[in-house]
């Protein structure tokens, strides 16, 4: 799903003089990765006192691994050793939140199991620490839907951040064009919007278990809620028959939709976008919501759009300065499978 970005991660003599370039595909920006990314860090990076390596096998039969981190903490969800790959790996919380770039900074151990209890570390600071941060999109709502912006939601890790002066309509595309979603959005409002359509196993094992439907799934990740209501819209001539449905707390709920005959496209409103699941034949689901209202489920959480601060990010850097290195080590940043 999410695009794997390396990083190499470089010490020179000691720890303290270390310094990062980085190589790789689509970096968020210079030193800086996504929510929920793993970063993969290779035994050549770590160096005990006298600036040497590890030289025993990179597993949790040699090693334990601790994290002592000055800023970013919050950020963290696991440090462990993983021994198919011999690696320590840094796994980041998801957030659909975050628009502006917070460090990670901080010293990574590894204490050998051998007698000597050898300590190797392995530091993040100001010079050469890493930054979290989702894309920050900067867009412009109008007054008329039919001159709203287009945006593709295939992209992941991305908040779109409407103009402080003005607020209206901005359209947005699935990567398969099924599904089209207008957003009235407020001045200065933010939404993470990324659309995953990849195919809900759980969903089509229940309920479409002799595989007779042509099933399409709309997960909208981090469940964004919204200022002002949405319309979704499945244009009519992909579809003889549209069936909607939402798929929340394990549950099917059909979704009322109504033909709009001006746009040929069957619609549905909703403040909160979740995860929808279209079909071209009708399935039993296990209730039904009204494609008018908010579509609320009691006992729903989610993490709440961001709508303050700024801090956006338009270009992808280009290029990274070369380290001359002493000791190196390579630090792969890959994402989560979803």
């Amino acid at each position: 799903m999410k695009k794997a970005i390396a990083l190499t991660l470089a010490l020179a003599m000691a720890s303290s003089m270390s310094a990062i370039a980085l190589a790789g595909d689509e970096p968020i920006a210079p030193n800086t990765y996504a929510p929920g990314s793993v970063i993969s860090i290779e035994a050549g990076a770590f160096a005990d006192a006298n600036g040497a390596a590890p030289t025993a096998e990179l597993n949790r039969n040699n090693f334990t691994v601790s994290a002592d981190w000055d800023k970013g903490t919050t950020m963290v969800d696991t440090v462990r050793i993983d021994n198919d790959d011999n690696e320590v790996q840094i796994t980041l919380k998801e957030s659909y939140t975050i628009t502006e770039a917070r460090a990670l900074e901080g010293t990574i151990s590894l204490k050998a199991k051998s007698e000597d209890k050898t300590v190797y570390t392995m530091d993040l600071t100001e010079d050469n620490g890493l930054k979290v941060n989702n894309l920050v999109v900067t867009v412009e709502g109008v007054k008329d839907i039919e001159d709203s912006e287009i945006h593709n939601a295939e992209a992941d890790n991305t908040i779109y951040h409407n103009d402080e002066y003005s607020s209206g309509y901005v359209t947005f595309k699935s990567g398969s064009d099924l599904l089209t979603v207008v957003l009235d959005m407020a001045k200065n409002e933010k939404v993470f919007m990324h659309i995953d359509e990849e195919e809900m196993e759980e969903v089509a094992e229940k309920y479409n278990k002799d595989d007779t439907a042509d099933l399409y799934f709309f997960n909208f990740e981090g469940t964004p809620s919204l200022k002002n209501k949405a319309t979704l819209s499945i244009e009519a001539d992909y579809l003889e028959d549209v069936h909607v449905y939402e798929y929340t707390d394990g549950k099917l709920r059909e979704v009322t939709v109504e033909m709009n005959k001006d746009e040929d496209a069957y619609e549905w409103t909703s403040s909160k976008l979740t995860t929808y699941v279209v079909s071209d034949s009708k399935l039993k689901a296990d209730g039904t919501v009204s494609g008018t209202e908010d579509n609320k489920t009691e006992g729903d959480k989610t993490e709440t759009n961001p709508d303050t601060g700024a801090n956006d990010i338009v270009n992808v850097a280009a290029g990274l300065a070369v380290v001359s290195l002493i000791a190196a080590g390579a630090v792969v940043l890959k994402k989560k499978d979803n």
